[in-house]
C-alpha cells in the first residue's frame, strides 16, 4: 500500500454547497479567506481563514429593532431609527438624544439620505424631515410627495424617490447652500419607460441614476435642463432588474443588488463597467433560491483592512452570506444566542468617528463590529470550516493523520476572571465517512494557551474512508486563523 503525506487540498476555501451535495459540501463560517498579495505565504500557502468581527456592546437605544444607523455626510452625528423613535448620537458611546416626533411604523427597513442641511427618510409608508442639527422629525406632508415611497437616494442637490407601484419616480426641488429646505414641485414625476415593470429602486452612483425595476434596469444623468432634469442614457439599458429593493447598497465605486428579470431571481450582482456582473455562485444562488420569497432581503456594506464587504440578509435563512470583493469569494456569518444558530445579529452598519457600528436587528442593540472581539455580544461565535471531499478515485484510504496549521498560542491569560475554555482554547474535529451526509464523534484538540506558539492540532488514527469530509470547529473566544490542513493516508484497495 502506498503511503503519502500531503495538503489538503482547498482546505481554505469558501462556502459552496452545491445541489448536488456529494460533489462539494464545502462551508466557511464566521471566518473570511485573505489572499496573499505576494502571491503565497507560508509554505506557499496562497490564502488564510481570518474570524470575522465579533460584536462588542456599546448600548441600546429604544425598545428596537434597529431600523437604520446613517451617519450625515457633513458631520460626525448618526441617526440611528429604533422602533418607530429616532435619536441622534455624537459618539458611539455617547447619551444619543431622541427627537419629538416619530415614525408612523415601528418595523421594517429605512432608506435614508441628506443634502448637508437635512435628512430625508422614508419607511414604505411615509417619508420624514430632519434638520441637522435640530432635534425633531416631521412628517412630509407636501402634496407633490407621493407617500408609500420606500427607496430615496440624492444626487447634485435633488432627492429622487421611488413612485410606489408604477414605473415611476419623482423628485424633490434642487437644493444649494442658499436654499438648502427640502420641498417638492408640481409635476416633479419622471417614467422609467423602457419598459412597463413596477420601479423597485432608485440608486444614485457616481452621479449616474440607476432606475432599477423589477425586470430590468435604466440609467438616467442630470441633463441640467426641464423640471425634470434627468435623462435617460440612449444604450444604457439592461435587462437585470431587482428582486428586493433593500438589497441594493454602494461597496467602493461600485454597487451590489439582489437581482431578477423575466427568466426568474434569486441572483446577486455587481456593477462591472456600468453592466451587471453575476458575483454569486451556482451554490450560493441555490441557497438563495430556495429561502422563498426574496423581497424582503435587506443588505449592508462595509470595508475593513482592505476588505469591502457586502452582507446580504434574507427573510427565514438561518444564515447571512458575505461576499468579500478582495478575494471575490463567499462566507457565512451566524450568531448563537441562548444556543440557537441563526442568521447575523447586524442589520443596520455605518461610520461615526472610525467606528464601525451595527444595529440588532431583534431589538435596540448596537455593537462595534471589532476584529479583536471574539463574541457576539459575549455569546459564542461559531467558526466553522468544512472540507471540500476527500476522495482518489473511490479508493479506500486509511487516514492516520489530520493536521490542521492555525495561530497557535492564542489563549488568554489565567487570571481568574477569563473563562476556562479561553485560557486552553480548543479546536473540535468532526469527520463524515458518507460524504457529509452524517458526522462522527466530536475530537478536540488545543491550539494553543497563551503564549504556546509550538503547539499542533493533531488528530490521528481515523480510520478509513472512500468519501471522507472533515469539519472542524472552534467555538472559543479567541483569535481564530487557519493556514492549511495536511492529511498522512495509506491508499487500500478499491
Amino acid at each position: 500500500m502506498a503511503e503519502s503525506k500531503q495538503r489538503l487540498p482547498a482546505f481554505v476555501g469558501p462556502s459552496y454547497t452545491s445541489r448536488a451535495s456529494r460533489f462539494d459540501i464545502q462551508r466557511c463560517v464566521n471566518m473570511f479567506i485573505e489572499l496573499n498579495d505576494l502571491g503565497a505565504g507560508k509554505g506557499q500557502e496562497p490564502a488564510v481563514l481570518i474570524g470575522t468581527p465579533g460584536l462588542k456592546f456599546l448600548q441600546t437605544i429604544g425598545a428596537g429593532p434597529i431600523r437604520a444607523t446613517y451617519t450625515a455626510s457633513n458631520t460626525a452625528v448618526t441617526y440611528v431609527v429604533s422602533g418607530n423613535e429616532v435619536y441622534a448620537l455624537s459618539g458611539a458611546m455617547a447619551v444619543p438624544i431622541q427627537l419629538s416626533g416619530n415614525l408612523s411604523t415601528s418595523s421594517g427597513p429605512i432608506s435614508i439620505r441628506d443634502n448637508g442641511s437635512f435628512i430625508i427618510l422614508v419607511d414604505g409608508t411615509n417619508g420624514y424631515n430632519i434638520e441637522i442639527g435640530v432635534s425633531a422629525i416631521t412628517t412630509i406632508v407636501d402634496a407633490n410627495f407621493y407617500d408609500g415611497a420606500s427607496v430615496v437616494t440624492y444626487q447634485d442637490g435633488i432627492f429622487v424617490f421611488n413612485y410606489p407601484g408604477t414605473s415611476d419616480f419623482f423628485i424633490s426641488d434642487t437644493t444649494s447652500s442658499d436654499f438648502p429646505d427640502v420641498t417638492f414641485p408640481a409635476n416633479n414625476i419622471g417614467s422609467k419607460s423602457g419598459n412597463s415593470d413596477v420601479l423597485v429602486s432608485v440608486h444614485s452612483n457616481n452621479r449616474q441614476l440607476y432606475l432599477t425595476g423589477a425586470a430590468d434596469q435604466e440609467i438616467w444623468y442630470n441633463a441640467g435642463s426641464g423640471l425634470i432634469s434627468f435623462a435617460r442614457q440612449d444604450g444604457r439599458f439592461s435587462q437585470i432588474g431587482c428582486v428586493a429593493a433593500h438589497s441594493v447598497v454602494t461597496l467602493g465605486e461600485s454597487f451590489f443588488w439582489l437581482g431578477s428579470n423575466a427568466q426568474g431571481g434569486g441572483i446577486v450582482y455587481m456593477l462591472e463597467n456600468a453592466l451587471p456582473t453575476i458575483v454569486s455562485t451556482n451554490a450560493v444562488s441555490f441557497a438563495i433560491q430556495n429561502y422563498g420569497n426574496l423581497a424582503g432581503a435587506t443588505a449592508w456594506a462595509y470595508q475593513q483592512e482592505g476588505h469591502l464587504f457586502y452582507c446580504l440578509n434574507i427573510p427565514g435563512a438561518d444564515t447571512t452570506w458575505c461576499y468579500d470583493m478582495s478575494s471575490k469569494q463567499w462566507h457565512e456569518r451566524q450568531s448563537t444566542v441562548n444556543g440557537i444558530t441563526g442568521r447575523h445579529l447586524a442589520q443596520t452598519h455605518c461610520v461615526l468617528n472610525d467606528i464601525h457600528i451595527v444595529g440588532d436587528y431583534r431589538n435596540g442593540n448596537i455593537y462595534e463590529l471589532d476584529l479583536d472581539t471574539y463574541t457576539d455580544n459575549n455569546d459564542m461565535i461559531l467558526r466553522i470550516r468544512q472540507s471540500p471531499h476527500v476522495s482518489e478515485s473511490l479508493y479506500t484510504l486509511f487516514y492516520k493523520l489530520f493536521e490542521v496549521d492555525f495561530q497557535f498560542g492564542v489563549g488568554l491569560v489565567n487570571d481568574q476572571t477569563n473563562p476556562t475554555n479561553a485560557v486552553d482554547p480548543q479546536a473540535v474535529l468532526e469527520i463524515s465517512r458518507d460524504g457529509g451526509q452524517t458526522w462522527g464523534i466530536p475530537a478536540p484538540a488545543s491550539i494553543g494557551k497563551i503564549g504556546r506558539w509550538l503547539t499542533r492540532a493533531r488528530w490521528q488514527r481515523l480510520g478509513r474512508g472512500r468519501d471522507i469530509v472533515f469539519r472542524v470547529t472552534v467555538s472559543d473566544p479567541v483569535k481564530v486563523q487557519m493556514l492549511s490542513a495536511m492529511i498522512d493516508v495509506e491508499q487500500g484497495l478499491a
